[in-house]
């Protein structure tokens, strides 16, 4: 059953209209007709609805909402991949597949070694566009939220935040002491969990002394080197099998 998000939403009378563009992919690519389900999410709750009414001068689907689902799609730790910036367009694909995963926020990092930087003219369409693409992988993935992406922020930025007050996970091809699936093997399930990674130059060692300083953990994927573009996702996978959201 396709899966849908709407802040419009009049509990009273138990509808829920789509926007513009949702409405525009029901009518008209997938051709749904009255009295079809999908499932829709408001506030983070989700319910079987059928289709109810076509509002021509809005250009919006109303929905009826017929009953709860039950079973939330959500990990019980909120997990926030802070990523090195990208060149090109790695970042969309990592925001993809992020959000397919579990990933419940996106905050791009500019590192040391990140070629690329944000220009601040261009960073309100990219912002825009970051978020679509997290939008239209909740739906396929039938998530309860759309993560957010963020604006970039620095390094130094990142140090000196409250994110580093929750536990931070940082791959890197240097540890050889802390594998991640013995340090996560047993441990009750962290409420929040970061995880960093590097641009497609790796972690500059003195930010990788830093972060050590700050009491982020550092940890190894194995013996094979991955790309930026590889590493949040497979550390994102194991650190929700590990927490038994895999099942």
């Amino acid at each position: 059953m396709f899966r849908f998000f709407s802040n419009v939403w009049n509990e009273e009378a138990g509808t829920v209209t789509l926007s513009v563009e949702d409405s525009y992919h029901i009518m008209h690519s997938l051709r749904m007709k009255k009295g079809e389900c999908v499932e829709v999410v408001c506030d983070s709750r989700s319910f079987v609805s059928e289709i109810y009414s076509w509002d021509e001068k809005s250009k919006t689907v109303i929905l009826k909402i017929l009953s709860d689902v039950s079973e939330s799609h959500e990990a019980k730790c909120f997990i926030r991949l802070f990523q090195g910036l990208t060149k090109g367009q790695k970042l969309d694909t990592i925001i993809q597949k992020s959000t397919e995963i579990g990933v419940s926020e996106i905050i791009p990092l500019e590192m040391k070694r990140s070629v690329s930087k944000i220009k601040d003219e261009k960073l309100e369409d990219k912002l825009f566009r970051w978020n679509k693409i997290a939008y239209e992988a909740a739906k396929q993935s039938k998530r309860d939220i759309v993560p957010r992406v963020l604006k970039p922020m620095s390094f130094s930025e990142f140090v000196k935040s409250s994110y580093m007050d929750d536990f931070t996970l940082v791959p890197y091809e240097g540890e050889d002491v802390n594998g991640i699936q013995t340090l996560l093997h047993g441990r009750s399930c962290d409420p929040v969990i970061n995880i960093l990674i590097g641009p497609e130059g790796g972690i500059d060692p003195f930010e990788v002394e830093t972060l050590q300083k700050a009491n982020a953990v550092t940890v190894s994927l194995g013996k094979r080197i991955l790309r930026t573009e590889t590493a949040g996702i497979v550390t994102a996978a194991i650190v929700l099998y590990e927490y038994g959201e895999m099942e």
